[in-house]
């Protein structure tokens, strides 16, 4: 069931660091070109609704490509959202009308919000990571992250992942993961008051093996952000973790044709 659906755009700023349009991490997102925030919204029985931002580009073959990706990546995961969270609250609003006893509060303002961080937007790569929160019921809500990361090679979008970034013949992922352990370590100290916890992570500072396996990730020529989302590291209480990893750190690593080593050119 699709109910009020709306689509509005917001123009942001040109070689700028996310000027008008401001997200998170905004001193690591870089854009070379002008794009535009697409919202698309659609509201459900009960105050439930499905809303999601991103990033729409325009101009050369390359970019429209590329903005196509983006768009199609994040309307996939919309429209997951919107079966359960639009269809589940239809059944519970015809549920409340023959037992409404067996409808709670924790049955109304079911939603999902996707927003963006921005990692990098050019002529031929984009790099952005979407930050899913939704509510289903319960005492919190909760929510995960998926990368949003494309390059164009000449004729086609390809999807960049992880390996993509490095040398294949350089031992980069024990370096990688001894960094963004650092910076674990580093937030982690920030935000938890046991001392006793925290020094006994920090006793292994020489990274976890495989710490970057699998998590969502966005990349510019400032560094790699990796997005540890509520549980992965910690408690819920401790939140998520963005682990900001800066290009110096892992410079010599870098494939220099690859997505961000091109970058740096």
């Amino acid at each position: 069931m699709i109910m009020n659906r709306k689509l509005m755009l917001l123009k942001c700023s040109l070689l700028l660091p996310l000027g008008s349009c401001v997200h998170e991490l905004s001193a690591i997102g870089v854009s070379e070109i002008v794009y535009s925030d697409v919202v698309i919204r659609e509201d459900g029985e009960l105050g439930s609704y499905v809303q999601a931002t991103y990033p729409a580009l325009s101009g050369s073959r390359a970019q429209s490509m590329l903005s196509e990706a983006i768009r199609d990546a994040v309307i996939v995961r919309f429209d997951e959202w919107r079966d359960f969270v639009i269809t589940r609250s239809a059944k519970s609003a015809e549920g409340m009308k023959s037992e409404p006893d067996d409808y709670g509060l924790s049955h109304w303002g079911w939603r999902t919000e996707g927003t963006y961080f921005l990692g990098h937007l050019g002529e031929t790569s984009v790099s952005l990571c979407m930050k899913e929160y939704g509510y289903t019921g319960g005492a919190h809500g909760n929510w995960s992250f998926f990368p949003v990361n494309y390059m164009w090679d000449g004729d086609t979008v390809k999807e960049v992942i992880i390996s993509d970034l490095f040398d294949g013949e350089r031992p980069w992922m024990p370096r990688l993961d001894a960094a963004i352990r650092r910076e674990h370590i580093t937030l982690l100290e920030r935000r938890n008051a046991n001392k006793d916890y925290v020094a006994e992570m920090k006793a292994d500072l020489g990274g976890v093996p495989g710490m970057h396996r699998g998590v969502p990730f966005s990349f510019s020529s400032r560094g790699i952000v990796f997005y540890f989302a509520p549980y992965f590291l910690g408690s819920f209480v401790e939140g998520d973790f963005l682990v900001f990893v800066p290009t110096a750190d892992i410079q010599d690593m870098l494939a220099p044709d690859g997505p961000m080593g091109r970058l740096l050119k």
